[in-house]
C-alpha cells in the first residue's frame, strides 16, 4: 500500500479479513501508525480489531466515495467527521464533560459522563428532548430536558 498520511486513512473503508464474521468484508480504519493501519472495526458486525489483509489478495482495496450533502449544523461537533471514539474524546477537554441527567440540557455540551455507559460524545441533537451519544461501545440516543409529571 503505498504510504498515505494518517488524516487521510483513519475514517476509510477498507476491505479486511474479520475473525468474528470468518470473512472479508468492508472495514473503516481507526488507528494507523507509522503510516500503516493497524486497527480497523468491521461495519458487519462492528467489532474492532487489528487489520488483517483480506484473504487471497494481495493488495488493500480502498472505498472511493464522493461527500454526502448534508445540512450544515453551527454546532462544532457537525465539523468532526468521522472518527472513532477515541479520537473524540481525546479532542475533548476534561472540564467540559458533564455528569448526565434526565433533566440536564446538553445541546450545547460536547460530551458527557454516564453512570453506566461511561464518557460518550454528544454527535447529534435530535430534538429538544434526545440526543444522540457516541460511547465507546457503542451509540445510544438519551433522554434531555426531562421532567417529571407529578
Amino acid at each position: 500500500m503505498r504510504s498515505e498520511s494518517t488524516d487521510t486513512l483513519i475514517g476509510k473503508d477498507i476491505e479486511a479479513y474479520c475473525g468474528k464474521c470468518k470473512n472479508d468484508t468492508w472495514h473503516t480504519v481507526t488507528t494507523v501508525k507509522n503510516g500503516k493501519i493497524t486497527k480497523v472495526m468491521c461495519k458487519t458486525c462492528m467489532g474492532y480489531h487489528a487489520y488483517k489483509a483480506p484473504q487471497g489478495a494481495e493488495k488493500v482495496k480502498v472505498a472511493v466515495t464522493t461527500p454526502s450533502r448534508r445540512r450544515t449544523s453551527t454546532t462544532p461537533r457537525a465539523s468532526r467527521g468521522k472518527k472513532d471514539w477515541g479520537t473524540l474524546v481525546g479532542q475533548i477537554e476534561d472540564q467540559l464533560v458533564i455528569d448526565y441527567a434526565l433533566s440536564g440540557e446538553f445541546s450545547k455540551t460536547p460530551a458527557i459522563r454516564h453512570k453506566t455507559f461511561g464518557v460518550g460524545v454528544i454527535t447529534k441533537v435530535l430534538t429538544k428532548n434526545k440526543i444522540e451519544v457516541l460511547f465507546q461501545d457503542g451509540t445510544k440516543i438519551l433522554a434531555q430536558n426531562f421532567e417529571a409529571v407529578a
